[in-house]
């Protein structure tokens, strides 16, 4: 089998999505028209009011759960300038820390692939710590007479696991909500199978140009059949996009090329939804998952600077699917998202960066098709309001 489910259930609210949409003959596309400000990508200080007020503060999707399959494993990333190192002890519990030796400092773990391990050891000194964040050893600890093991353990950071995605805070000082990271986004996220997925693959681009920018790319489907002419077109067609918005999050469904409402009738599962219906979902602020019949693919960024963001790529397909055919045609899917990714959508954000750093323009103009951006600006302005 090559579907992204066995027999599981679209949501209710996946299901009324699919069924609101018409034959592509009688599509009726957006219409609507808006203006957004290019300094929203520009400004210094909007970019450090996001910093504090988004990234210091917000739930943010930073890994996959397919990254720590089983317990037992671990696996390191960044967000901001800040190190997070990610554990899945013997209690199946996926926890975040600050990848930091209490000792001098020292980051822990490197590499942001998954790792077995039982205990995390430093490089430097050899402190080691358990997968819970407790400090395991000190090496010599007779020099350390009055060091308290129990005081000395990893830096915690907020963290839910929720869908299929991890979500971590920079926030220490108070509680964190992580409410609107469950609910109807987890429902649909679990529809699609992420959260029992494996991981094919993944790939990290560094990316000249603002976050917000890359994020727009995700956010409409005006560009599918022009920038992606030779890679994506052919799936899709120029049909309206339904979008429902899920807390601060948005999903988008389209028609893929092969749609009718026919298709759509009736008791269907995940799988044949999937064959016709397009899900995209935008988790507020740095998270795209798209759904795809074979595979899910996503993207997780973190904003490095203004105009300089990590752009970090995954390939999620189901844990029975190992076979060569299977695996022949996931090296293929993946290259091409590669591609449609890496050297169309990266590259037209980096584009966009150039035009608008020239100043040529101070106002962008969205049409019909564009009307998500629309909505995703909105979301970070109230996010940025005193």
């Amino acid at each position: 089998m090559s579907e992204i489910s066995i027999a599981r259930k679209p949501t209710p609210s996946q299901l009324a999505t699919a069924r609101e949409m018409k034959a592509h003959d009688e599509a009726v596309r957006e219409n609507g028209e808006s203006t957004l400000a290019t300094s929203v990508y520009l400004d210094p200080a909007q970019f450090e009011l996001e910093r504090v007020r988004i990234f210091g503060a917000l739930p943010i999707p930073v890994a996959l759960s397919a990254m720590l399959p089983e317990p037992g494993t671990i696996s390191c990333h960044r967000l901001l300038d800040t190190p997070i190192l990610l554990t899945r002890a013997k209690d199946g519990v996926v926890r975040a820390f600050i990848n930091a030796c209490r000792h001098r400092g020292t980051q822990l773990v490197e590499t942001g692939a998954s790792l077995a391990a039982k205990l995390v050891v430093c490089p430097y000194h050899a402190w080691s710590y358990t997968l819970e964040g407790g400090l395991a050893g000190i090496a010599l600890p007779d020099t350390f007479p009055t060091a308290d093991k129990a005081q000395m353990g990893l830096v915690p950071l907020p963290s839910v696991e929720s869908g299929g995605v991890i979500w971590v805070s920079l926030e220490r000082a108070k509680p964190v909500d992580f409410t609107s990271v469950q609910g109807q986004l987890a429902e649909d996220l679990e529809a699609t199978g992420l959260h029992e997925m494996r991981l094919y693959d993944r790939h990290s681009y560094t990316v000249a140009a603002n976050w917000k920018l890359i994020m727009d790319a995700f956010l409409e489907g005006y560009h599918v059949r022009r920038l992606h002419s030779t890679t994506l077109a052919k799936f899709f067609v120029d049909s309206p996009t339904h979008v429902t918005e899920l807390g601060p999050h948005l999903r988008a469904a389209g028609p893929r090329a092969e749609f009718t409402p026919a298709s759509v009738a009736g008791d269907i599962d995940m799988a044949e939804l999937g064959r016709v219906v397009s899900f995209g979902y935008t988790l507020f602020p740095t998270g795209v998952v798209i759904t795809s019949p074979k595979y899910i693919n996503v993207l997780l960024l973190n904003p490095v600077g203004i105009a300089e963001t990590q752009a970090n790529f995954f390939m999620a397909v189901r844990k029975d699917m190992t076979d060569p055919r299977s695996e022949d045609t996931f090296r293929r899917s993946f290259d091409l998202m590669h591609k449609a990714f890496g050297e169309e959508d990266l590259r037209a954000a980096e584009l966009c960066q150039r035009g608008l750093t020239s100043g040529a323009i101070d106002t962008l103009f969205l049409g019909g098709q564009e009307q998500r951006i629309r909505l995703f600006h909105d979301s970070i302005a109230r996010e940025l309001v005193d």
